[in-house]
């Protein structure tokens, strides 16, 4: 068995495979989304990272993760909140 870093399952980004990685771009990316659509107020980023990180170190069964479904699940996860211009 492999072990990783932090228990966070490798990200596939298209034929590469990062493993070892910083999770501060979670935080970015939902910062971006949240400017693009003029949310500037945007209170649930460390609940939202909270959460996406409880799922990659905890419940993600997988190894690697493709990070296209990783984004899928976001957009999910803030649809589910009600965030659905955030989610786009």
């Amino acid at each position: 068995m492999i072990c990783l870093a932090g228990n966070l399952p490798a990200l596939q980004i298209g034929h590469q495979q990062v493993a070892g990685y910083q999770t501060g771009w979670i935080d970015e990316s939902l910062v971006r989304a949240a400017e693009a659509c003029n949310r500037k107020d945007f209170p649930f980023i460390d609940d939202i990272r909270d959460g996406i990180l409880h799922y990659l170190e905890i419940r993600c069964p997988l190894r690697v993760f493709a990070l296209e479904d990783l984004f899928e699940r976001m957009r999910s996860m803030l649809r589910k909140i009600g965030c659905e211009a955030i989610a786009e």
